[in-house]
C-alpha cells in the first residue's frame, strides 16, 4: 500500500490511512510517507471495515473511487468478502456503482478464485453474485479497469493494455484459460 499511497501523494492527490491500534503497551507505528492528520487508529476490524466504506461511497457521480485489493492475508479476505456482500446486498454502490478490483500479481489469487468455482459448483455462491468483482493481474491491467470504468484517458500508454482482465464471474464459469474478458 506504500508505493500507491506514495504515487498518490506525488501526483498531489489526498490520501489517508484507516489503521488498527496495537494492545496496550505496544508501540503504534505511524506511516511516514503519511501526513500526521491523515492517519485514523481503530480498534477494531470492524471499525476498520466501516471506515473503509464510508471512504470509497461514491455521494455523487462525479466522484471516482474504487476498492482495490491487493495481495494479503486474512485482513484483506475480510474486508474483500464485505465490500462483496455489500454490494450484492444492494448496501453499497446502488446509486453510484464503485468498482472492486482484485489484483493478481502473479496469480496470487488464484487459490481464492479456484475455491470461487468450487463454490459455483457446489452452489453455495454463484457466479453472478461475483458479477462486480473484477481482477487485473498486473497495474497497467488496473488502470485500464478504472480509465474504462469511469470512461477517462485511452488506457495505458494510448491503446488497450495486453494484461488480462476479466470478471471474477466469468473466470468461474468459462475457466481462466478461456480468457474471458470485460
Amino acid at each position: 500500500m506504500e508505493a500507491a499511497t506514495l504515487g498518490a501523494l506525488s501526483a498531489g492527490k489526498p490520501v489517508g490511512g484507516i489503521r488498527i491500534q496495537r494492545e496496550a503497551g505496544t508501540t503504534v507505528r505511524t506511516a511516514s510517507y503519511l501526513p500526521p492528520d491523515s492517519q485514523v487508529f481503530c480498534r477494531y476490524l470492524s471499525s476498520r471495515k466501516v471506515a473503509l466504506v464510508d471512504s470509497g461511497v461514491r455521494m455523487k457521480e462525479s466522484d471516482r473511487t474504487a476498492y482495490l485489493f491487493l495481495p494479503g492475508g486474512l485482513g484483506t479476505m475480510d474486508e474483500l468478502f464485505e465490500i462483496l456482500t455489500l454490494v450484492q446486498l444492494k448496501k453499497l454502490g446502488s446509486k453510484y456503482p464503485v468498482p472492486v478490483v482484485l489484483v493478481d500479481y502473479d496469480g496470487f489469487y488464484g487459490g481464492l478464485l479456484q475455491f470461487l468455482r468450487a463454490c459455483d459448483t457446489n452452489g453455495t455462491v454463484g457466479a453472478q453474485e461475483l458479477k462486480d468483482l473484477i481482477v487485473a493481474q498486473d497495474n497497467a491491467g488496473v488502470l485500464d479497469v478504472l480509465q474504462n470504468y469511469y470512461g477517462v484517458g485511452q488506457g495505458v500508454g494510448g491503446g488497450p493494455s495486453p494484461s488480462k482482465v476479466y470478471r471474477a464471474s466469468s473466470y468461474i464459469r468459462l475457466g481462466a484459460q478461456d480468457g474471458a474478458g470485460l
